[in-house]
């Protein structure tokens, strides 16, 4: 979703936070400077906290208008529109979404408007609405292809594959799939390609194909094991769990 603009370095979540934090308290003078620590802070939590995200998120929303500094407060609001969703609140989810998407089009930055629209398209995806859905994919892929990004281009392809999958529209889903792994493997992005391993492997489950389920989901668990992503390897060890469960209750 959004990038800080901080570079953190490839650590456990909470060696980042207690970082974070450590220079908080120290005093930070600078406002940017500030608004980068409490967007980073955000960003970190996300997962691991949502409620401390949405504090962090909203620190950063309030500072970013007292320095009139209009493109960092739209990155707040996508910010706070993430903690939202990872909260299961959609709905305000998608409100700090336009919100961020409003502000994007004012600056008519083509590369935030692109990455907003995937993120609303996430959250029409997790709601179920197909239409809405693939119509902000489509939207966001037109101009993240025109500004050149990449990795966000791997990453709306990733989504796309994974809506058209959930709703039977197997072969396009894996045509999409596989255009997001080829794009990840060049720009060596373990962390993108650990999403698009684990869509596969659901696909495949899906399909009753659980040997290629389980390779794929194994490929992703490796990535996160080796950056020690806690969060993530408890969900793809689920994943894997339920391909054994769904292939071994065949023989039940």
């Amino acid at each position: 979703m959004a990038a800080s603009p901080l570079q953190l370095a490839p650590r456990g979540p909470q060696i980042v936070i207690d970082s974070l934090k450590r220079e908080l308290k120290v005093g930070v003078k600078d406002s940017l400077h500030k608004l980068a620590l409490y967007k980073a802070l955000s960003i970190s939590y996300w997962k691991k906290s949502p409620d401390s995200s949405i504090y962090y998120a909203k620190k950063s929303i309030k500072l970013a208008e007292s320095a009139g500094e209009e493109e960092e407060k739209g990155d707040a609001l996508h910010n706070l529109g993430v903690a939202y969703y990872y909260a299961n609140d959609f709905k305000s989810s998608l409100d700090y979404f336009y919100q961020s998407l409003e502000i994007s089009e004012k600056i008519a930055d083509l590369n935030r408007i692109g990455r907003t629209l995937n993120s609303i398209g996430n959250i029409y995806y997790s709601l179920n609405n197909f239409p809405e859905a693939i119509s902000s994919y489509k939207r966001s892929l037109v101009l993240t292809r025109q500004s050149s990004n990449t990795k966000m281009e791997a990453s709306i392809l990733n989504n796309m594959g994974s809506l058209y999958g959930s709703h039977g529209r197997i072969d396009a889903a894996y045509i999409l799939l596989n255009q997001s792994v080829a794009l990840l493997e060049k720009l060596n992005d373990s962390i993108g390609l650990s999403s698009s391993y684990n869509n596969i492997a659901l696909l495949y489950r899906e399909n009753g194909v659980y040997n290629k389920a389980l390779k794929y989901d194994e490929k992703a668990l490796h990535i996160n094991k080796k950056m020690g992503r806690i969060w993530d390897v408890s969900f793809i060890s689920n994943s894997i769990g339920e391909t054994y469960f769904s292939k071994w209750s065949v023989f039940i």
